[in-house]
């Protein structure tokens, strides 16, 4: 049952990555990595829920919390003025500080994580 729920989640997740490249408008791009989010946020809270894993639980809220919420509020309110825009004239990240607000986003979460399960 388990792995079954591991290649349908994954697989929900390509279909949300394949539909975002269709999407015309960025507010519907947003909306349906919100929905991705929650649904990979589920997903890891169930799994942590089953197994009884503080970290996959603690990881399942983060997701909802950062890419469920806060990342898509946060892009949203900036383009606020023009909503229905069909593309962006210029990004608000370059390529690069994508990758390295990522990799600080792991990182913090990493250390967010030790520092709850050792307390």
């Amino acid at each position: 049952m388990e792995k079954e729920l591991f290649i349908i989640t994954g697989f929900i997740e390509i279909l949300f990555v394949i539909f975002i490249q269709w999407q015309i408008y960025i507010s519907s791009s947003i909306r349906t990595f919100e929905l991705a989010s929650y649904i990979l946020g589920a997903f890891l809270l169930l799994t942590g829920g089953i197994h009884n894993e503080r970290n996959l639980l603690i990881l399942g809220l983060l997701t909802i919390g950062v890419r469920g919420i806060f990342i898509p509020r946060y892009i949203l309110k900036s383009i606020k003025k023009d909503i229905w825009r069909i593309s962006e004239n210029r990004p608000i990240f370059s390529v690069r500080s994508s990758i390295i607000i990522s990799a600080f986003l792991v990182i913090f979460s990493y250390i967010l994580t030790t520092i709850i399960l050792k307390g």
